[in-house]
């Protein structure tokens, strides 16, 4: 009998050798799903019988589990006939892989011989396309992840196809191959984009239409939002904007008579040190507006988004940026100094019909002090705009007062350094000036909360005492949204970190800073594609995410962890050519290719790391050896090695003062249990504990190192310390070192239990399922259907 005929991959048939449909079969879903996974699952192995009752009968005990998969086993034979299902001993089955054929199988086979045009005419479609049975959530696991996997080979192949004919010089072929791109992904945005540019090249113009109107009509119809801008910018810098099939195609989002645009006042002084008060002067009205809770500001500004603009002094340009995000109203200003005062003067312009809404008397004050006057002009405006908006919203609205100009000096200058640099530490005491010099300003202490409680310093103990600061000032709905986000992470609450996040961009829907940080939520969260939706809508080289690396590592690491490696790839090298001379791009670039299976490259590209200057975060230590643990994951144990080695060497090489330090000592010994030199490890892991008893790590890897030297009892023993270790922001760090020594003693459902307990607990190192990903204590779990749940991604 042949799976050719009866197919998964689409529409499931299922034939036997003489080509009659087994209907018999076909009845019983559960006998469809076991036969299914036997024939599909990589590679083609025998399996134990206790491993496929926990996949399709996890809710029935040993005895009726086992009963059931004899049942469900006997009438495929029945119907499959003898040598068809095979067995090795009373604990082992599979299938004669000879004696059936699957068209999983001779896809992936196609895929790796390079035969993509085959391949993709055996990719019908999904897995086992709208197939579902109740109560196997081991079973719905494998086949969701198998779905993913397989699309995403099939998308690879057909993006391939696409570009080996359009280097060959054959655009047609090119966006037929595309066009299979798009039906297998089709909310996929960068092969839309291929596949316009490719029909524009053609000269079909309306065929690109066709596509892009298709797409809009499908993205509102399924989720409810546009294509992003990039793909608008596309189309109109082709010229193919228009009308077509009843859908209004436009270059630009449709205005919003709420949404309002301020930019930076520009500084006609002549005095530059005035320049931060045009960003000031924008950020209050900003704020005010979210006030209100019925105008949208396109963007909070650097007293919410903490970036330095400066005004362009161009309202033309203004204005396009306005269209560009759909605000219907402007606000843009200028400042002078007339008489030793400083001069504010505001224009509010509605965008669609580029006239004066409101003239705005100016507005004078202390150049030195301008809080008095930044009030008042934020209250003309807020007004102005909340009653033409809504008439029953006129007269003043209050929302506090500015903070004092030096303090907001301070305060930029920290955001710079935080930001901008990635440097936290060097950031907080700016910070603290900034609270020292206005007792009322809040936002330069959630950005210290912010810092404190970063994966850079992870003092979140500093962070919940400024949290206890801010509980007693008066703070803004959004700003209590803030640090209530910044407390949640502390905690470990990642569920909760993540409404935080949606709540934060639903206030600020036009803060791309709030939707990169939506993006992190949503990553720790386990939700990877709908950090990818996220990010990819998002401007990285201009705006407030422009000159940080940031936003590639959170979507090189979603890529990572969904194992799209090809796109991680493309990104990295994406963020390389933006930021060269950076080690955490390096980085980005280093995993993508050991996903990849690019050893070779790897190992070559190491040699980069001591030509790149310091980095605040990434340094090269940990960057080579989690390269090598990558490696190791993904089978490569030579380049593994090999990276393992120049970590070890890198290390050794350092002057002795900083070999002596416990960070150094603590990454030669991880490195060390890494590449199986568990000796080597032990010595240091015990001196770090004699000397820092009460801290987890060096407990958790000493107990690991005892486990895996088989000293039962001293790995018993220091399991039990780590339980004492657990602290009150540790976000399941003692757990999870628990589960790697229950790991390492074979105790496979302890190790989940205490697995499962770290991750609720909000445990995030880098990224919390890239690291369990690729810890060696693990090797032996990751076979295991509910290690596998526990990593699955959610959305």
């Amino acid at each position: 009998m042949a799976c050719y005929g009866r197919r998964i991959l689409g529409a499931l048939n299922l034939l036997s050798a003489d080509g009659h449909e087994l209907k018999s079969i076909l009845a019983q879903p559960k006998r469809v799903a076991l036969l299914a996974y036997l024939a599909a699952v990589t590679p083609p192995r025998l399996h134990r019988r206790d491993s496929l009752t926990a996949l399709f009968w996890p809710d029935l005990d040993q005895e009726h589990a086992r009963a059931a998969l004899r049942q469900a086993l006997h009438g495929l034979r029945q119907e499959l006939g003898e040598g068809v299902l095979v067995s090795r001993g009373d604990e082992e089955v599979g299938l004669d892989v000879e004696r059936l054929r699957c068209d999983v199988v001779e896809f992936e086979r196609a895929t790796q011989e390079r035969r993509l045009a085959d391949a993709l005419e055996l990719y019908r479609g999904e897995l086992l396309e709208g197939f579902f049975i109740r109560g196997a959530i081991g079973f719905e696991q494998w086949l969701e992840d198998e779905r993913a996997r397989l699309r995403t080979v099939a998308l690879r192949s057909a993006t391939s196809l696409a570009e080996q004919r359009q280097a060959g010089g054959d655009p047609r072929e090119s966006a037929h191959w595309t066009r299979r791109a798009l039906r297998i992904a089709p909310f996929d945005e960068p092969t839309l984009r291929r596949l316009i540019q490719t029909l524009d090249r053609l000269g079909d113009r309306a065929g690109a239409l066709d596509v892009y109107a298709a797409f809009t009509q499908r993205l509102k119809a399924e989720l409810e939002t546009d294509p992003a801008p990039e793909t608008a910018a596309l189309v109109a810098v082709l010229g193919i904007a228009g009308v077509v099939l009843g859908v209004t195609l436009r270059s630009t989002p449709s205005l919003n008579a709420k949404r309002v645009l301020v930019v930076p006042f520009t500084n006609r002084t002549g005095d530059s040190t005035l320049d931060p008060l045009g960003n000031l002067a924008a950020d209050w009205i900003t704020r005010g507006l979210a006030s209100t809770e019925v105008l949208e500001p396109v963007d909070p500004g650097t007293i919410v988004l903490g970036a330095n603009r400066t005004g362009t002094g161009v309202v033309s340009d203004a204005v396009a940026r306005a269209r560009a995000t759909g605000s219907g109203m402007l606000v843009s200003g200028s400042l002078y100094l007339r008489e030793g005062q400083i001069e504010l003067n505001a224009i509010i312009t509605d965008v669609g019909s580029g006239s004066v809404l409101h003239p705005l008397e100016p507005v004078f004050g202390n150049p030195h002090e301008p809080r008095a006057a930044l009030k008042v002009l934020r209250e003309r405006i807020t007004s102005t705009l909340a009653e033409a908006v809504d008439p029953r919203l006129g007269g003043p609205v209050q929302a506090g007062n500015p903070p004092r100009y030096e303090a907001y000096l301070a305060f930029s200058a920290g955001v710079e350094i935080f930001y901008g640099g990635r440097r936290a530490r060097d950031a907080l005491p700016f910070f603290q000036r900034a609270a020292a010099l206005d007792s009322t300003y809040a936002q330069p202490l959630i950005w210290a909360a912010w810092a404190h409680g970063g994966t850079a310093l992870d003092q979140c103990d500093s962070t919940a005492a400024i949290a206890h600061r801010l509980a007693a000032m008066s703070l803004t709905p959004l700003e209590q949204m803030q640090i209530d986000r910044v407390m949640a992470r502390c905690r470990g609450d990642l569920a909760g970190a993540y409404a935080l996040g949606r709540r934060l961009t639903d206030a600020l829907p036009g803060s791309e800073l709030m939707w990169e940080q939506l993006a992190r939520d949503a990553l720790d969260f386990n939700r990877p594609r709908e950090a990818i939706t996220i990010l990819e809508r998002l401007h990285p080289d201009s705006g407030v995410l422009s000159g940080r690396a940031g936003y590639y590592n959170w979507l090189t690491n979603a890529y990572h962890v969904l194992g799209e490696h090809d796109r991680e790839l493309r990104t990295a090298r994406r963020a390389r050519q933006r930021f060269p001379r950076n080690l955490a791009t390096l980085r980005m670039e280093l995993l993508a290719l050991s996903g990849l299976g690019r050893g070779r490259e790897v190992i070559e590209r190491l040699d980069e790391i001591d030509t790149l200057p310091p980095d605040p975060i990434r340094l090269p230590a940990p960057v080579m050896r989690e390269t090598a643990l990558d490696l190791a994951a993904h089978g490569d144990s030579a380049a593994a090695g090999i990276a393992f080695a120049r970590t070890l060497a890198w290390l050794e090489s350092q002057p002795a003062a900083e070999r002596a330090t416990a960070d150094k000592r603590f990454e030669r010994a991880l490195t060390h249990y890494a590449a199986g030199n568990a000796d080597s490890a032990h010595a240091i892991a015990a001196e770090l504990v004699r000397r820092y008893p009460r801290d987890a790590r060096y407990t958790g890897l000493l107990g690991t190192l005892a486990a895996t030297r088989g000293d039962r009892a001293e790995a018993v023993r220091l399991s039990d310390v780590l339980i004492a270790l657990e602290r009150p922001f540790g976000r399941g760090e003692a757990s999870y070192w628990r589960a790697c020594i229950a790991a390492r003693l074979g105790e496979r459902d302890t190790a989940l239990d205490l697995l499962a307990r770290a991750l609720d607990a909000g445990y995030v190192y880098q990224v919390r399922f890239l690291d369990a990903h690729v810890e060696p204590s693990f090797a032996t779990l990751r076979g295991d259907p509910r290690f596998k749940m526990l990593l699955r991604p959610k959305g």
